[in-house]
């Protein structure tokens, strides 16, 4: 990382087209913004539009970006017009300084280049986005602005409630209320799973937790904030792992260390915060989690102290240990509503003097989320997120090494160059601003940075979060468009780096022998035309001579909705792993399908930026391969002894069958083979473009019966 971050040298000399001792200059600053997962890099291209800008009269477009006209000059002397394109949020531009290098030599180690600006950028940091579940008594706090509520679903079933998405001092987070917002959900009925995986595919880096509890000491009293580092689990009934083996879900067996089960440094801002607002607080304490839903005995309260736990609640255990394994940074904030019955003066724990104790105190922890919130976004959690990585890595078994082998390719320079020119200029740019001209036209001089940060992607298994960013433009399939679901198609617009890095990814780590010959999409040398001569051969073969006249063919064209929208993550990779790629290609296919986001772009306006939880992203090159593997054990469906011959290109499938005179067809059961295995692939046939034809000479046309009942049926 460090090695793109610091490559100023080969930036300045990327761009030493600049004319000497040009007075006047207009540049544009394009960003090359590596981030995943909390690792980020960021190179500075500094693009010069040429001398012949300096006098155009009317504005420069991308496809022309020097036109020549007549000089007139419309800037004063040494004013330098800074435009930033890329991901930066508007206070991070105030991290950007501008100095020019000087003529007498390499000034501060650079290259000398009188003509060309060295713009510095202080180390910047990826999206933080806060998740908050919220307890008994912070259900729903009035905390945000820009909210908008979202409902979501995930392969452990439906969270708790529904996501809140908001912004505390300009800052994106996400409130789940733990226990919905009426309270109705008793702790051992909550879909802890859900609600963790609801919040990691939503795009949250961390996790604030609140939660009542009792006190087992004497001094931790009601009213006081216990930032737990420790925990005791006594809970019985609760699915406490992502990873157990369930279909669509994480596969494998993570044996996660608890030893620090909470985030250190999340943990000390939260206490930073409550000291600096004065609110009563204790620095560490261990929790012990409780089945629930009934309170402690006082035997078991007494236990518990004797334990040297310091206090008890229902709900820390799994969901700590859940956010662990997600990859979540997550951290709990307790608030004592009373003590615990291990006090013998009498009191009781009742259920109404714990949420009027928890809602008195409401405010304060309101008052400590929206204070600790900016603190958490301005902190460098790379080094958090890189030990979290690691470590999940390192716990993760059931993948042999005969599935996963340690070894990546890395592309060349030459072939990151070549990659670099093949990019068609008039591509439309996507989030990150890089438009696809400059890629192209400085192939050359950009070939040894992109390599660098490519051969960075592959090697850390990262896919660059910055390229996970979609721009969805609305295009009417039909003038005018009467339907908004129907009528319009769905054009993705990702950035054109993010291809070059798809493209090499797969041509190096993905070879396409790996799909079966029954694949006609997204294939070296083959095409619509090879799919049509396959089909055709095989139907002419079969009824076409003096032999075989009286057989006919049984055809189904089989359509799926949706298909490429609908793909589900955890059974695309479970089939990527069954491929035998490398461990290395399989976790960064990982990354690449984790928390994509899109917006849509209509008439300039951007919608509000919203999660993709399922299918694989359009106008991606990895899309197609990923599809191909979805669907490419399809063949695999068909019963044994039936002679079904399937031809595929892309989502359409074919399936066809000779039936000689007097037999009768298998189709049905073909059918139904293959809608099992749809069900199975949380895949959908689509009825409506789903056809079976019959195809033969006879003059006697034959009728079987429809398949399923509503399949539409030809004859040729």
């Amino acid at each position: 990382w460090d090695k793109i971050y610091t490559s100023y040298k080969a930036l300045i000399e990327a761009f030493r087209r600049c004319r000497e001792n040009e007075e006047d200059a207009h540049f544009r600053i394009y960003l090359f913004y590596l981030a995943a997962n909390g690792l980020s890099v960021c190179a500075l291209i500094v693009v010069s539009l040429g001398p012949n800008f300096l006098f155009k009269r009317t504005p420069h477009t991308e496809a022309d970006p020097c036109p020549r006209q007549s000089k007139k000059h419309i800037y004063k002397p040494n004013n330098a017009t800074i435009d930033i394109c890329g991901p930066f949020p508007t206070e991070e531009k105030k991290q950007i300084s501008m100095n020019r290098t000087t003529t007498d030599g390499a000034a501060n180690g650079f290259v000398q280049s009188p003509s060309v600006y060295i713009v510095r950028v202080s180390r910047t940091y990826v999206h933080v986005q806060i998740g908050i579940i919220g307890g008994s008594g912070l259900n729903n706090p009035n905390i945000f602005t820009e909210k908008v509520e979202t409902e979501c679903d995930t392969p452990y079933g439906k969270p708790s409630d529904v996501l809140s998405f908001g912004k505390i001092h300009g800052i994106d987070c996400v409130l789940l209320s733990r226990h919905d917002k009426k309270h109705t959900l008793m702790p051992t009925k909550i879909n802890y799973r859900a609600n963790i995986y609801a919040l990691k595919q939503a795009g949250c880096t961390h996790v604030i937790a609140t939660s009542a509890c009792g006190s087992l000491q004497e001094n931790c009293h009601p009213g006081d904030f216990v930032f737990i580092n420790q925990f005791i689990d006594r809970t019985t009934k609760r699915p406490s792992t992502l990873y157990d083996g369930e279909q669509g879900h994480s596969k494998g067996v993570l044996h996660i260390p608890m030893d620090e089960p909470f985030c250190e440094p999340l943990r000390q801002i939260l206490i930073h915060t409550a000291k600096s607002l004065g609110l009563p607080y204790h620095a560490k304490g261990t929790v012990i989690t409780v089945e629930g839903p009934r309170f402690s005995s006082k035997a078991e309260s007494k236990l518990f102290q004797s334990w040297g736990c310091d206090v008890v609640n229902m709900t820390t255990v799994p969901e700590v240990c859940l956010a662990k394994e997600a990859g979540l940074l997550y951290s709990t904030m307790c608030l004592v509503t009373d003590y615990d019955c291990w006090k013998d003066d009498g009191n009781v724990v009742s259920v109404d003097s714990v949420l009027q104790a928890f809602k008195g105190n409401i405010e304060k922890a309101v008052q400590l989320i929206i204070a600790a919130v900016p603190k958490i976004a301005e902190r460098n959690w790379d080094e958090e997120k890189k030990k979290l990585k690691e470590c999940l890595n390192n716990s993760r078994m059931g993948l042999t090494d005969e599935q996963f082998y340690c070894l990546y390719t890395s592309p060349s320079i030459g072939q990151v160059k070549t990659a670099l020119k093949q990019l068609n200029s008039k591509k439309a740019t996507g989030s990150d601003g890089i438009p696809a001209w400059v890629l192209k036209r400085y192939c050359k001089e950009l070939a040894p940075i992109v390599h660098d940060i490519i051969c960075a992607s592959i090697k850390e298994c990262e896919y660059p979060t910055a390229y996970k960013h979609a721009l969805v433009i609305p295009v009417p399939k039909v003038n005018p468009p009467r339907d908004i679901e129907n009528d319009f198609r769905q054009i993705s617009i990702l950035p054109q780096m993010a291809k070059v890095l798809e493209k090499l990814q797969l041509k190096l780590n993905l070879p396409s022998s790996r799909i079966n010959d029954n694949q006609h999409a997204f294939t070296s040398k083959r095409s619509t035309v090879s799919a049509l001569t396959n089909i055709s051969q095989n139907w002419f073969n079969a009824t076409d001579n003096t032999h075989s006249a009286k057989n006919g063919v049984h055809a189904l064209f089989i359509d799926f909705r949706k298909a490429f929208d609908l793909v589900d993550h955890g059974i695309l990779l479970r089939k990527l792993a069954e491929m035998n790629v490398t461990k290395a290609f399989w976790l960064w296919t990982r990354s690449f399908l984790e928390d994509r986001r899109q917006q849509v772009k209509l008439a300039g306006t951007l919608s509000s930026v919203k999660p993709c939880p399922a299918g694989v992203p359009q106008g991606s090159v990895m899309s197609p391969a990923l599809f191909n593997i979805h669907i490419n054990d399809i063949e695999n469906s068909i019963p044994d002894g039936l002679s079904i011959n399937i031809c595929k290109y892309a989502d359409d499938c074919t399936q066809d069958e000779v039936v000689s005179q007097g037999s009768s067809s298998h189709m049905q059961e073909a059918l139904e083979a293959v809608q099992e295995w749809s069900n199975r692939n949380k895949m959908t046939i689509n009825s409506k473009k789903t056809k079976d034809m019959w195809i033969c000479f006879n003059t006697a046309i034959p009728a079987p019966e429809p398949l399923m009942g509503h399949w539409k049926r030809g004859s040729g």
